[in-house]
């Protein structure tokens, strides 16, 4: 048998699928994402009514990467480029463009929690 049957009856390369969904390796830009997640919610639990949000999130590493902005959702010229008669995926995609809307649905879950009356809580107490 080969090693690719063996990791495939293994299950080892299960990931594999969700990979190939990036352009940028999966770990900067869940990194990214996280980022933006912490720097989103402590601008709107820090700024709600005030103009403190907007200070907030001009807080940025640069030394990581340009500062992508609030989280949001992707625009298709953003993902694609024209090729031939067809859209190809933008090779030029950076992995915070890719974080913008992981942690756009991250945040939008969390506030719809939050509508639903749950309180999010810290686990110590």
């Amino acid at each position: 048998m080969n090693e690719n049957a063996d990791k495939e009856q293994s299950g080892e390369d299960q990931g594999d699928e969700i990979l190939e969904e990036f352009v940028n390796p999966m770990s900067q830009v869940y990194f990214r994402a996280g980022l933006l997640v912490m720097r989103e919610l402590i601008a709107r639990e820090m700024g709600r009514g005030t103009m403190v949000d907007s200070s907030v999130r001009k807080f940025w590493i640069h030394e990581l990467c340009p500062d992508p902005g609030q989280p949001r959702r992707m625009d298709w010229a953003e993902l694609t480029v024209e090729k031939g008669d067809g859209w190809d995926v933008n090779p030029n995609l950076t992995a915070e463009t890719e974080a913008l809307p992981v942690a756009f649905n991250y945040v939008e879950s969390l506030e719809q929690l939050r509508g639903a009356g749950n309180e999010i809580k810290n686990p110590e107490g």
